[in-house]
């Protein structure tokens, strides 16, 4: 099963597929206890994905191992096909995959794999003395297990290198310097624009779905259904933008929250391109994972809604929705699609898949402030942070101790854009 799981994920994501582990990883995130899988979110965040990957990988091997001991004892013609049907029903019953093909790709590999061992599947099972039977040496239990550790964290290094290797480099689409505020610049207090690397990351997918053979359509209820490819849309008039996106996971306080410097289309440009029809009263927002989200006409024709191809004058990286993903402000992360393939117009609004699970359709973003840094100076304390209130602004910070009187926070800037957030500084006396 190790060897099989190596190879339908290699091939799996060459083809552009979901690979089967993780459709199994993704199934076993969802019946996770919510406290418990925003614990693992906040504390190892991008890690996080490495433990669901290896847990979808238990779940395999056990389901292979009873399959394999369930077959053992059957002619070498019937176990390999039915070890895989052991395999397949509960796949495909209990964790109900998003695509089926690379489910059939893995099977076929299991089913395989048996057949070729040295276990002889092809024709009838070698007889062994009840001795050599009952015993297995250490060495081969040992070896054993270096076997399907090695295949596990080749599995790791396939799931989290191979993208990176077939994914185009990113590239800097033009120069872009962080703004300076000398008087905010302490230590511990974030930076107006969060770097790349440190920008916070969540998605119901433990991996970037391939690019390969991408282009984003716009169909429905339209008079032009049109295609684009990444260079057609970097032709046309270009938005840059300061715009912070928070998670709705967010607890208050917590850091799935980063501003950035977002470059790409407005939406109303493309809808006004392929032409709305009368009927039309909604988008639905399609991503390459299959992920679906939607807004309302009048919400996706803002001037704000952008489809973003950069961040910090640099492309987007997978991880962050490399080709393009939509962008809108004032609504919490889960509005902004990622690796965004089609756009189409309809004539009601529906549910995506967070909303259908009980989570808010409008999703508007809760004002918060967020204390970053404290030190004691002489008289008192100083206190550091960010504010934000979505697309509203924010005007101020007010800010109390121990029930005391309020006293208004020194602001930065606004970054030319209300839907950026905003730091502030305070002493008060303590």
């Amino acid at each position: 099963m190790v060897a099989a799981l190596v190879f339908s994920q290699a091939l799996s994501f060459w083809l552009g597929w979901m690979s089967p582990l993780e459709g199994v990883a993704e199934r076993v995130m969802q019946w996770t206890p919510l406290n418990i899988a925003t614990f693992l979110l906040l504390n190892l965040q991008g890690e996080a994905r490495v433990a669901a990957l290896l847990g979808g990988a238990a779940v395999m091997l056990l389901l292979a191992g009873l399959a394999g001991g369930f077959t053992w004892r059957l002619p070498g013609h019937l176990a390999a096909p039915l070890a895989a049907v052991l395999v397949g029903v509960p796949t495909f019953v209990l964790f109900q995959p998003y695509d089926w093909r690379p489910v059939v790709l893995l099977l076929a590999g299991y089913g395989l794999g048996l057949a070729l061992s040295d276990r002889g599947w092809i024709a009838s099972k070698p007889k062994r003395s009840s001795s050599s039977a009952s015993t297995l040496s250490r060495f081969e239990a040992l070896f054993d297990t270096g076997i399907v550790l090695a295949g596990m964290g080749l599995l790791i290094g396939i799931g989290f290198g191979l993208p990176g290797l077939l994914a185009p480099a990113g590239r800097r689409l033009f120069s872009f310097r962080d703004p300076a505020l000398p008087d905010f610049s302490y230590p511990g207090m974030p930076t107006p624009v969060t770097p790349l690397d440190s920008f916070y990351v969540n998605s119901k997918d433990l991996l970037p779905p391939s690019p390969r053979g991408w282009n984003l359509t716009i169909e429905g209820l339209v008079r032009r259904p049109l295609r684009f490819d990444l260079d057609t849309l970097r032709r046309l008039p270009r938005d840059d933008r300061y715009v912070t996106l928070e998670c709705i996971d967010n607890p208050v306080g917590g850091p799935l929250i980063g501003n950035a410097l977002w470059t790409g289309v407005e939406l109303r440009r493309l809808l006004h391109l392929a032409g709305v029809t009368n009927e039309g009263r909604a988008v639905m927002l399609t991503g390459l994972d299959g992920y679906v989200e939607s807004l309302s006409l009048a919400a996706a024709g803002s001037p704000d809604v952008l489809v973003a191809y950069g961040m910090n004058g640099w492309e987007l990286t997978p991880d962050h929705g490399y080709p393009i993903r939509l962008l809108v402000p004032g609504v919490y992360g889960l509005k902004s699609v990622k690796w965004l393939s089609r756009i189409t117009v309809a004539s009601t609004e529906e549910m995506g898949m967070w909303q259908q699970r009980g989570w808010s359709q409008p999703a508007v973003v809760q004002t918060t402030t967020r204390i970053d840094v404290h030190r004691i100076v002489a008289g008192g304390v100083w206190l550091g942070g960010i504010a934000f209130a979505g697309n509203r602004g924010v005007s101020g910070v007010q800010v109390r101790v121990n029930g005391g009187k309020w006293r208004p926070a020194r602001m930065s800037p606004t970054l030319s854009s209300p839907a950026a957030w905003r730091l502030w500084e305070i002493q008060v006396p303590v």
